[in-house]
């Protein structure tokens, strides 16, 4: 979706506190679209073709003229849904429309929250807003979807919270490790289902200016023996890539950076590199759960944000090919002389002395 159309659909959503001033009764879609000067449909076709077709100046100008003659002493309000407004809270309405409009002219390229603060919408509240515009005019992998919404809220009560996925990557040259930020977000409903929705950020191995990371978007699929993790990177820059990868359900194995024991999940990528030609490339993945409060949108964000890295040099690269062997290890059939769990407790005893 481009960020123009992401903008717009943000400010015309039900969730954009401005409309409560503006519009008399419960919120609709029809009658944000009256306010906008267009009908229903050109918001359904926002999200389906993801472009506006339209000058934004020519919108907001005509929300600001509704504004304008909803504030005159002679406005009657008969069967519109626009509200009849002070001059206090035109005013304000007219000075939030600017703000936000103002975001549309700036030469950089403004943070979809950043646009989301302006109109008063919390981190949470944007990203529901925005996935709800754009996920459900698209179709997605049948399988993916929850026919039942307590299945899919069980489900992702399980897997709910922030993640490090840990991704080796293997080069000619050599052999590193990514460690990416993850968050298993919350439930979506997608048309008739309901999906469980992640985000990821990938670290870049050479920055683009005050880039360090992509970002990705995706759902996973829970079945009796694995999870399938599929994510697509947000194309803003240059064409999309996509990352999948395969795990087993998980089980309670020590933190590679936090103390005790944690979730953890070992399976296999499928993605392509970062070189010029984007080379098809596979290999390990580890993805360990966090302590973290969810609810805590400062902690979310400095994780998410601040934790991307790249490992290439000694002594962390043997550290986590160590770690790795470690796990694998540790799943191994028990042989004959001790079962899985004694080996596991013996290893910890290891790292910890």
């Amino acid at each position: 979706m481009s960020h123009e159309a992401r903008m717009m659909l943000l400010f015309a959503s039900a969730g954009n506190p401005l409309w409560k001033d503006l519009i008399s009764g419960d919120i609709t879609e029809n009658k944000i679209a009256d306010y906008l000067g267009i009908v229903r449909m050109t918001l359904t076709n926002w999200k389906k073709t993801e472009s506006l077709g339209r000058k934004p100046a020519e919108l907001f100008g005509t929300v600001k003229d509704h504004i304008r003659e909803a504030a005159k002493p002679a406005y009657v309000q008969r069967g519109s849904s626009r509200a009849g407004l002070s001059n206090e809270t035109a005013e304000r309405a007219l000075a939030k429309v600017d703000e936000f409009h103002g975001l549309f002219r700036s030469s950089r390229y403004p943070h979809i929250y950043e646009a989301a603060n302006v109109l008063g919408i919390g981190v949470k509240d944007c990203q529901q807003i925005i996935d709800h515009s754009h996920y459900t005019q698209l179709p997605l992998f049948p399988r993916m979807y929850y026919l039942s919404r307590s299945e899919c809220e069980k489900h992702f009560k399980l897997y709910a919270g922030l993640y490090h996925v840990w991704v080796k990557r293997y080069r000619a040259a050599a052999t590193f490790w990514f460690r990416c930020p993850m968050e298993v977000r919350y439930v979506l409903k997608m048309k008739a289902g309901h999906v469980i929705r992640c985000k990821l950020n990938f670290p870049m191995i050479e920055r683009r200016g005050n880039l360090r990371y992509w970002e990705y978007d995706g759902f996973i699929a829970i079945t009796d023996i694995n999870i399938f993790w599929m994510f697509e990177r947000r194309p803003e820059l240059i064409s999309s890539d996509y990352f999948q990868f395969i795990t087993d359900l998980g089980f309670n194995y020590s933190s590679k950076e936090e103390l005790g024991e944690t979730l953890t999940m070992t399976g296999r990528y499928l993605t392509t590199d970062q070189n010029a030609a984007r080379t098809i490339t596979n290999g390990e993945v580890i993805i360990q759960k966090l302590d973290a409060d969810r609810t805590d949108e400062a902690q979310v964000g400095k994780i998410m944000h601040g934790d991307a890295a790249v490992f290439d040099r000694s002594p962390e690269r043997e550290e986590l090919d160590r770690f790795l062997r470690e796990l694998e290890q540790s799943k191994e059939p028990p042989d004959e002389n001790g079962s899985v769990s004694e080996l596991r407790a013996g290893r910890r005893r290891a790292r910890q002395g």
